[in-house]
């Protein structure tokens, strides 16, 4: 946000607007930048800036964003809906030299946008991931489950995929060719992947085919990983 936002420019603009209040009396605009040394990197600039107008609005008070400062400080804020919990936090204006944990309040607010209610990926339940899939038009879609990491999705449109052998041998992997692979025997579909799937760190390929609303699971071998390369970024993704 520090590159991308000139405040004297914006001051001026709003000012030469000459915008005005409810009452017809004409509106004065002046800022100053403040860096709160929250953010220490990803993507969510936008959304550390909806949170803070959001407090400072509820709160009628520009200073307040401190208190959401404070409130993730303290580990107050663990899912979404923990916002209601930021208002009494210590105010703290900048998080320089200081760390705090936001991963798990962002990624709640992730599938929040989602229409989820879960807190982490694993407690959904294969039918509910099934429901998913169904405005997709892809012959196939598939992606790789293993608990320590978010599962990224692919379609056959834009990559290929493969299954490397801990000996390095290939099998590229298609709709037409999934029988060459081990499939999960009977998937619980309405039970928590965490408790149906994870017991013992098992890694996963999970497919979809168009038409065909039953997932495919696929236990992946010792050694064995999955290898996905994209058309259109001419770049590679291996797991």
């Amino acid at each position: 946000m520090l590159n991308s936002v000139d405040v004297k420019d914006m001051e001026r603009r709003l000012n030469t607007a000459n915008l005005m209040d409810h009452t017809k009396k004409s509106l004065h605009f002046s800022g100053r930048f403040i860096n709160t040394h929250i953010q220490k990197g990803g993507h969510e600039c936008l959304r550390f800036a909806t949170l803070y107008c959001y407090h400072m609005a509820v709160r009628k008070d520009l200073t307040a964003f401190e208190e959401v400062n404070g409130a993730f400080l303290k580990g107050r804020l663990r899912c979404f809906e923990d916002y209601k919990k930021i208002a009494g936090s210590p105010r703290v204006q900048s998080l320089k030299n200081k760390t705090c944990d936001y991963r798990t309040f962002m990624l709640s607010w992730t599938y929040r946008t989602f229409g989820l209610t879960v807190n982490a990926w694993w407690q959904l339940t294969l039918n509910e991931l099934s429901q998913m899939q169904g405005q997709f038009a892809d012959e196939m879609i598939s992606c790789y489950l293993d608990k320590s990491s978010l599962p990224k999705i692919y379609f056959s449109s834009g990559s290929t995929l493969e299954i490397v052998s801990s000996s390095l041998q290939r099998k590229k992997i298609t709709a037409q060719t999934l029988n060459t692979l081990d499939a999960f025997p009977n998937p619980d579909l309405h039970m928590p992947m965490e408790d149906a799937l994870f017991k013992n760190n098992q890694r996963y390929l999970l497919v979809f085919i168009k038409d065909d609303p039953q997932p495919h699971l696929y236990l992946l071998k010792k050694g064995e990983k999955v290898e996905y390369f994209l058309r259109r970024k001419k770049s590679s993704e291996r797991y």
